[in-house]
């Protein structure tokens, strides 16, 4: 395997940390000056760098893994930054007997955090371009072609800031349209020929007999090995590893929300916004809306609809209407150009107004703010007979907004594979869920109220 600056960045991770530390406990504990350097000041010093260098590889923040890790840097840096805070409290019983807070001493511990994350930040993104541009990269090859592999291939693709750099697959029979550059046999060859540095192993697509004999080749060339498992007909959800003394086992549970402590953070968390939506927002823009909804045709201001909901219950969803009356609403997807949709109701679709009576399905506890789209029970029925685990997404509170909607899988399905693009992206955000990314969801989704949104459906998935 090729020499990885990985030890250089690490040196500059933890230089440009020590560099920030040092420079604020100067500007707000020794306003500036080193008149105030006394012995309290040299100890106290030496042992925050010290601690701040142990902290640093034990949340693992001098590393530069090449999966996505932003969400991961916020928490360990404020976590390594209140564990700091309090070693230095610690000092400050040792050395002074007492504890001492003055405002420099609070400026450096609001301030340190902020320049901290900066620094990180900016550094992860240069990681990022070093590796875009072919710095840091590493050649591999996936072993075994399947639909799994060539996902992995578009990943490979798509992020070139990972630094994978993809050379193609090797499988029983070489096919140069699929990529399939070699057969088993030939995974020696083009291994040297191609400078591989690490082989994606997809299990389920190897034959026992070359197993053994491409672990050997991988040690003997020095190769590094990540393993595609075969999970065979079960879902992907969410997996953990754990060890039964020799045992390697694969946990596969319902995603996160197996934790009761994640339902009340998100429950607690749908409750606050709704309020805040229905009180700052609805409370006076619900009557405008009704008042031109009633001016361009007769019927009632809310849209009532039976959807499926949480554990395939019953509910009824709200949205302000936005057709005539028509026989059809319960079973016919609304279309472009849809001679039912009134003029206000265009508007109210084309900026999702529509949807915000659902703040009250959401105050009720039947919706989440953030979560798959609740479909008519039509639809369920028609689509859980056509697309495997169509019904896991209903393990998980329907939503207002979701991971779908912001990434263009919305509006009428009129094939079966626009709706099965809708699904991978619903069970995508379940196993991976985060406060995290329902905010970053909430964020995009009024972004898209200010501008026209244009449907798109694409099966690739990305971070």
């Amino acid at each position: 395997m090729r020499k990885s600056p990985q030890i250089f960045f690490s040196f500059l991770s933890i230089a440009g940390d020590l560099c920030i530390l040092n420079v604020l406990i100067f500007l707000f504990c020794l306003n500036g000056t080193f008149k105030n350097l006394d012995v309290y000041w040299f100890w106290v010093i030496l042992l925050m760098n010290i601690a701040w260098i142990i902290i640093l590889p034990t949340l693992g923040l001098n590393s530069h893994p090449r999966i996505k890790q932003r969400k991961k840097i916020v928490l360990h840096v404020l976590l390594a930054c209140l564990i700091l805070f309090f070693f230095f409290l610690l000092m400050n019983l040792l050395f002074r007997k007492e504890v001492v807070l003055t405002s420099g001493y609070m400026k450096l511990f609001i301030v340190l955090p902020i320049s901290i994350l900066a620094w990180k930040l900016s550094l992860d993104t240069l990681t990022h371009l070093f590796r875009k541009y072919g710095f840091d990269s590493i050649n591999v090859l996936i072993i075994g072609y399947n639909g799994k592999a060539e996902e992995l291939k578009h990943y490979f693709i798509k992020n070139l800031w990972s630094g994978y750099h993809f050379k193609g697959f090797i499988h029983e029979i070489k096919d140069s349209e699929k990529d399939i550059i070699g057969n088993f046999e030939d995974l020696p060859e083009v291994a040297v020929n191609h400078k591989i540095d690490e082989l994606f192993l997809n299990l389920g697509e190897i034959p026992e007999k070359h197993r053994s004999t491409i672990m050997d080749m991988a040690n003997d060339l020095h190769l590094g090995i990540k393993l595609i498992p075969d999970l065979g007909d079960f879902p992907a959800y969410y997996q953990s590893y754990q060890r039964f003394d020799l045992m390697p086992v694969i946990t596969i549970s319902k995603g996160k929300f197996s934790d009761s402590v994640n339902i009340v953070i998100k429950r607690l968390f749908d409750l606050k916004f709704s309020l805040l939506i229905i009180l700052l927002v609805m409370s006076w823009l619900t009557p405008l809306i009704a008042l031109l909804i009633k001016l361009s045709s007769k019927g009632p201001v809310f849209f009532r609809q039976k959807r499926t909901g949480y554990k395939n219950k019953t509910f009824t969803c709200l949205k302000f209407r936005t057709m005539v009356m028509n026989r059809e609403a319960d079973r016919v997807q609304a279309s472009e150009n849809d001679s039912r949709i009134t003029g206000i109701g265009k508007f109210l679709r084309k900026t999702s107004l529509d949807e915000l009576p659902q703040f009250f399905n959401v105050l009720a506890g039947q919706m989440s703010v953030v979560g798959p789209r609740p479909h008519m029970l039509y639809h369920t029925k028609e689509y859980s007979n056509l697309i495997p685990h169509y019904l896991h997404r209903h393990y998980f509170k329907p939503g207002i907004t979701g991971l779908a909607q912001i990434r263009g899988y919305r509006g009428e399905t009129k094939e079966i594979n626009m709706m099965k693009a809708r699904i991978e992206q619903d069970i995508f955000y379940i196993e991976n869920w985060s406060l995290w990314l329902d905010m970053k969801i909430i964020f995009i989704t009024m972004g898209n109220v200010f501008r026209r949104e244009n449907i798109v459906y694409s099966k690739q998935i990305s971070q």
